[in-house]
């Protein structure tokens, strides 16, 4: 049996959207500011679901594009983002491998 392999994701703040199967993230740019986006429930971890007034930390499932520096990368989303088109760059510090 093959190994599953390790999948970047990218923490995120997650709330419910406005379908059953949709997920609203807020991501954080490398320079600090808000990236809002649609993503399917399948593309997004959390421990906990989120609630119409609550939001939850989370991940989403990314694909790492290349190096923005020492510090950054730029990530393609699983669909674009509401606020910026679909390849963001954010901190190495915020992926991690799943």
């Amino acid at each position: 049996m093959k190994k599953k392999q390790a999948e970047p994701t990218l923490s995120c703040k997650v709330a419910l959207g406005m379908f059953p199967s949709e997920r609203v993230l807020i991501i954080e740019g490398a320079d600090g500011h808000e990236i809002q986006t649609l993503a399917d429930k399948r593309d997004v971890i959390v421990e906990q679901d989120p609630t119409p007034d609550r939001e939850v930390p989370g991940r989403v499932k990314v694909s790492i594009v290349e190096s923005a520096g020492k510090d950054a990368v730029y990530v393609d989303l699983p669909q674009p983002g509401l606020t910026e088109g679909p390849r963001v760059k954010v901190a190495k510090a915020s992926l991690r491998q799943t």
